[in-house]
């Protein structure tokens, strides 16, 4: 069935049980068209059905209808449900058949999977004939023709078109880890039969864009830009590294807006990398002091400490011995400790 906008079902139509279809007349000098013999069979039915015709199974606007025919919305819809019925049951005749499973296969050539309408009607010229006695074209009525084809916006599948945008996105964002989501969105590319020319213009009627290499949300965020950015670069980076490849103010990337983002790891000083590398985390000075302590049953040698923070996150000794003096630590013998009462009465070193 074809989708404007919300979605229409034409299927459930079809299977409504009403008043028995009217026989196709074959006209003594056979039409030589499909949307010949559809104008053959439109020109058979009565004024107020031509109308719904056009107005509602082609346009699917029925709002003015029943005013203008002196009828009830109610009455205009059983008479679409009849109209529905009738055609497709007419659409059954064996000649009738031929030609629309011709045109289905040459749409499913124009359109294997998602495609531009605008692209497979060129290819399709029927798609743009007028049925004789109305102002509808074939395309009109691809739901009715071909259940299973779908048209949202401008764009033409075999399956729901929502659905292909929100799987597109599911895969670009967040379906798996950044090292994957590029082969993974390569492979879906693929899999909707959609070449280079098309990509871009089918990642923007998702609301999404190329950026560095990945694919991010049209309107994507600083920690959405920075994943990228580190997604590309493959090692971890400063925050102004980071800023100048956006490109943002560096002060748009702090430590506070990738700190408490799950997707990033801080692995040194302003130096963050992609959690999912599962690098060391750098959780400050202060917190490795006091980790280190702890592990070593309240009193560890300060040099050994401040050398691996300095191998591993590439800080300063300096800015590491400044952080020991602080208040809540006691150094004695090149040994630190939390600052509390020493049991031998030793007055601990600032």
């Amino acid at each position: 069935m074809v989708s404007r906008g919300a979605g229409r079902g034409w299927g459930a139509a079809t299977a409504v049980s009403v008043l028995a279809a009217e026989p196709a007349a074959r006209p003594a000098s056979y039409p030589a068209s499909l949307a010949d013999l559809l104008g053959a069979w439109v020109a058979q039915k009565d004024e107020r059905r031509r109308a719904v015709f056009e107005h509602g199974m082609a346009r699917g606007d029925l709002s003015d209808i029943g005013r203008q025919h002196g009828v009830s919305r109610q009455r205009v819809k059983q008479l679409e449900l009849e109209l529905t019925a009738s055609l497709s049951a007419w659409l059954q005749g064996r000649d009738i058949a031929a030609r629309v499973e011709a045109l289905r296969r040459r749409l499913q050539v124009a359109c294997p999977v998602v495609a531009p309408w605008a692209e497979v009607a060129a290819a399709v010229p029927d798609l743009t004939s007028r049925v004789p006695g109305t102002g509808a074209c074939l395309g009109d009525l691809a739901g009715l023709l071909w259940p299973g084809l779908y048209q949202d916006g401008p764009w033409a599948a075999w399956r729901p078109v929502t659905r292909l945008r929100a799987r597109t996105a599911e895969l670009a964002l967040r379906s798996v880890p950044v090292s994957r989501r590029a082969s993974r969105l390569a492979a879906h590319q693929r899999a909707l039969s959609l070449d280079e020319r098309l990509w871009d213009d089918w990642l923007d009627s998702c609301g999404l864009r190329r950026f560095r290499g990945w694919v991010v949300r049209s309107g994507a965020c600083v920690a959405e830009l920075a994943e990228a950015v580190l997604a590309e670069q493959g090692e971890p980076m400063s925050t102004a590294e980071i800023a100048s490849q956006i490109p943002v103010p560096p002060w748009k990337v702090r430590d506070c807006t990738l700190g408490r983002d799950s997707r990033f790891c801080r692995t040194g000083k302003g130096v963050f990398g992609l959690a999912e590398w599962a690098l060391p985390a750098y959780r400050g000075i202060r917190e490795h002091l006091i980790e280190q302590i702890a592990a070593a049953g309240g009193q560890a040698r300060l040099g050994p400490i401040a050398d691996e923070l300095c191998s591993r996150f590439g800080l300063h000794q300096s800015s590491v011995y400044t952080c020991a003096r602080g208040p809540e630590f006691a150094r004695s013998g090149g040994m630190i400790s939390l600052a509390g009462p020493d049991p031998a009465g030793r007055k601990p070193q600032r």
